[in-house]
């Protein structure tokens, strides 16, 4: 818990030395693979994308020799970081769209959205990232990433550029809610 909350205030530093311990545990499966996973968020956010491959090799052996398959969600989503941040949009696209409906009971469900939304413009297919952006907002409407959704659907009428969409920039200039919505 400490080692999350560390995580969870961007303290990465405490948050690895918390977790570090747990890598090792030869008696708990399922702890090697939390944690594991735990450093992939880590260097994600730390940009350190070798090191961020290297611990989904290590969560995917694990998952291998008995840890459960739940993680497996969890590793392609975070997969589908680096692939974005490597702006590899085909081979994202390719592998978020259709885990969405696979990660239909996990806790990522609308990140997976999100993110092959995110592919989806990039690859100038905005149909189908407006599909996935516009399907959180009706189907999730609590979710932690509803309103970045909600955003990045209406970024066609946005009047300022979206940094998660390549600082587009729609250039409407001032505009209404209702013109928002529309878009």
């Amino acid at each position: 818990a400490a080692a999350r909350l560390a995580e969870d205030l961007a303290d990465y530093t405490d948050a690895e030395r918390r977790y570090r311990p747990y890598l090792l545990d030869a008696h708990s499966q399922d702890g090697v693979v939390a944690a594991t996973l735990a450093m992939m968020r880590i260097h994600r956010h730390r940009e350190q994308w070798d090191l961020h491959a290297a611990s989904e090799r290590d969560l995917r052996t694990a998952v291998e020799a008995g840890a459960g398959n739940e993680f497996l969600i969890d590793a392609d989503v975070e997969r589908g970081y680096r692939l974005l941040a490597q702006q590899d949009y085909a081979a994202a696209r390719a592998l978020l769209q259709p885990l969405c409906p696979r990660a239909v009971a996990s806790q990522r469900l609308a990140e997976s959205h999100f993110l092959a939304g995110r592919a989806c413009w990039f690859l100038d297919d905005r149909d189908w990232a407006k599909f996935h952006w516009c399907w959180i907002v009706k189907n999730m409407p609590e979710d932690r990433f509803y309103m970045r959704a909600r955003i990045a659907a209406a970024a066609e009428g946005m009047p300022y550029p979206n940094v998660e969409l390549g600082d587009f920039d729609a250039s409407v200039g001032n505009i209404g809610t209702r013109g928002i919505v529309a878009a």
